[in-house]
């Protein structure tokens, strides 16, 4: 199966460029974080152009992590059906905070719950649990 350029490939410059609606967009392979040759970013270049072409388009751009959003749907809209306004709005929150974390399946823990490791043994909610394994 032949591979899809959306964009033009620069050789001198080593980048990829696109004409859309009169504008030039440029985006270089460094730019893209990876090796400046034709082959090793055609890739990453096709999936910036969708991405800019998106943000032109006034579309949302796609979720970072799918089914993080996808669960905390589920359960906003259980809530929801229960008549649970807090913990939806709590739902809420979180899937709009999901894709600006750095860690979004962090946000599919119980309020309140913060997991972190120390050592050896585990950290939750500040109470230290230590390790069940010995080193």
């Amino acid at each position: 199966m032949p591979r899809t350029n959306l964009m033009t490939w620069e050789d001198v410059p080593r980048r990829w460029r696109k004409l859309h609606r009169g504008k030039m967009y440029t985006v270089s392979c460094t730019q893209l974080g990876v090796r400046d040759t034709k082959e090793a970013s055609y890739q990453a270049a096709n999936a910036w152009w969708v991405a800019k072409l998106a943000i032109i388009n006034g579309e949302p751009r796609p979720h970072s992590e799918p089914e993080v959003l996808a669960e905390l749907t589920r359960r906003r809209d259980w809530a929801r059906e229960k008549n649970l306004p807090e913990f939806a709005g709590e739902m809420d929150r979180r899937i709009a905070e999901s894709d600006r974390t750095d860690d979004p399946s962090s946000l599919l823990l119980p309020p309140g719950v913060d997991v972190g490791w120390r050592g050896c043994g585990s950290w939750v909610s500040g109470s230290r649990r230590t390790s069940t394994r010995t080193p």
